[in-house]
């Protein structure tokens, strides 16, 4: 055979169909607390930090193959005319020898969302997407819907 056989005739190979089994699982947590102790009420007063914690697993016998970025945003939809809120996109690397489990922590105060003086009903979404080690798109998507949260500009004085 000569070189010019090698370069026409591709090797042989097999891809095992069965590692077809990766499983994304998305769960968001709601905080008053940055140590993720205090479950966060459904009002938020003005002194008040409101933690967002979503968490993510991906498992099956591919996860450890993959690499780039996760990215993660959080959303604050206002119910009624006030600002809407977009965070910063948080990126994390994928890690292939971590046990597939990853976390990312928001906070918000009422100020960033600039809630009408009488509060304002939110609802918030996680968004989580990945992208390649080159920077491109990459092909796992998934999003959260949480439970609606009043913000309120100032704790009433009591």
């Amino acid at each position: 055979m000569n070189i010019m056989d090698l370069e026409t005739h591709p090797g042989k190979v097999e891809i095992d169909l069965e590692v077809g089994d990766l499983k994304l699982t998305l769960w968001v947590d709601v905080y008053e607390d940055e140590a993720a102790t205090i479950p966060a009420r459904r009002i938020v007063w003005g002194t008040e930090t409101y933690y967002v914690n979503p968490r993510w697993t991906l498992t099956g016998k591919l996860a450890s193959q993959l690499c780039g970025k996760w990215r993660v945003k959080l959303d604050l939809e206002s119910v009624g005319p006030r600002p809407e809120f977009e965070s910063k996109v948080h990126e994390i690397e994928f890690d292939p020898c971590k046990n597939g489990e990853y976390s990312t922590l928001f906070a918000l105060q009422p100020a960033d969302l600039q809630p009408h003086e009488a509060g304002t009903v939110y609802l918030p979404a996680v968004t989580l997407s990945t992208v390649d080690l080159c920077g491109g798109e990459g092909y796992i998507w998934g999003y959260y819907l949480g439970p609606s949260v009043m913000f309120i500009q100032q704790k009433p004085e009591i």
